[in-house]
């Protein structure tokens, strides 16, 4: 009767453990933070690294449980590790042709995630203590946790990275991008075009010293360039002010809009106008009182909270052209 007992609390526990493993790949699979900041999408990116540490532990609760004799300890730590490899791949396998995109890099993020929470529990089991070689066991606490640590720290390089450009963002306002700073890169992206920053030489043979952005637009549908994250509040400013220079014979049109927070993906709830891009220097400048009341629906942007810029070719019919931007500036 015991050893009944014993075994029903026993596949009680592993049935809980399995359960919290799948609640957490679920959470993993099902929550998507991309519309809120690149920040919080870094922290996401390097959130796959505990959470797949934390699985890995329970990983290795099951090995050890469900084994039915005593495993030795690298043999239970290994099949706890290369479980967690498995559960990594399929969780990035199963988003293929999903509203998500597999990530070889989150897969990385789960493998590291696994190892140095394995390396680090590993460190101080006392299952682990006769080991050959034998090591004293300070030195081979301090050698595995110091493995450890490096790898959670060279994965939260780019959340490091993103946060030191926020604060580089934030004291260049009222200029939104410069395009001579380094961190500015991760406020620019390309859709179906290229962005690339170059010596303002290319447009200004004399003038060797600043930085523009030269974007090549392709022949697609959609292509362009987005400005992303940018520094949100824009209260008691009066204009959006930026420079475009255009060797097209022809004049150009980009279809400008500007996003806030509250911004739907749909064309009547956000500012949108089309610009025309004469040949040579363009001066642009758009009145921030008609971005806050640019939504068809009558709805007033929230000129605190706002998102991104984005300027897309509406040209007809498509064809590919080139284009050099200058500073962005509130004034």
């Amino acid at each position: 009767m015991a050893d009944t007992s014993g075994n029903t609390n026993k596949w009680l526990r592993i049935a809980v453990l399995i359960g919290a493993i799948l609640a957490l790949l679920l959470f993993l699979e099902l929550y998507d933070p991309w519309k809120i900041s690149l920040l919080w999408d870094e922290i996401f990116n390097f959130g796959h690294l505990p959470l797949f540490g934390l699985i890995s532990l329970l990983l290795l609760r099951v090995v050890t449980l469900t084994a039915n004799r005593p495993l030795p300890a690298l043999r239970r730590y290994g099949y706890a590790l290369a479980i967690a490899l498995v559960l990594g791949a399929l969780s990035e396998i199963v988003q293929i042709g999903g509203p998500r995109d597999a990530d070889i890099f989150d897969f990385l993020r789960d493998a590291i995630g696994a190892l140095s929470f394995l390396l680090i529990f590993f460190a101080f089991d006392p299952g682990t203590r006769n080991l050959a070689p034998p090591i004293p066991t300070g030195l081979k606490r301090v050698i595995l946790l110091v493995v450890a640590l490096l790898l959670i720290g060279g994965s939260a390089h780019s959340v490091a990275s993103v946060g030191l450009a926020w604060l580089d963002r934030d004291r260049a306002f009222p200029t939104l991008l410069s395009f001579e700073h380094g961190w500015e890169q991760r406020f620019v992206y390309a859709d179906s075009a290229t962005a690339t920053v170059v010596s303002n030489r290319e447009i200004n043979p004399g003038d060797s010293a600043n930085h523009v952005l030269r974007v090549d637009f392709q022949t697609y549908t959609y292509t362009g360039l987005i400005l992303q994250d940018l520094y949100p509040d824009w209260r008691g400013y009066r204009t959006l002010d930026f420079s475009v220079y255009s060797i097209s014979p022809r004049t150009e049109q980009l279809r400008l809009r500007i996003d806030d927070r509250e911004a739907l993906n749909q064309r009547d709830d956000r500012f949108e106008r089309i610009v025309d891009i004469l040949p040579g220097r363009n001066q642009i400048s758009v009145p921030l009182e008609e971005v806050q009341h640019g939504p068809p629906d009558g709805r007033s942007m929230d000129m605190s909270r706002i998102k991104r810029i984005v300027l897309f070719a509406a040209s007809q019919p498509r064809h590919r052209f080139n284009l050099w931007f200058g500073d962005f500036v509130l004034k």
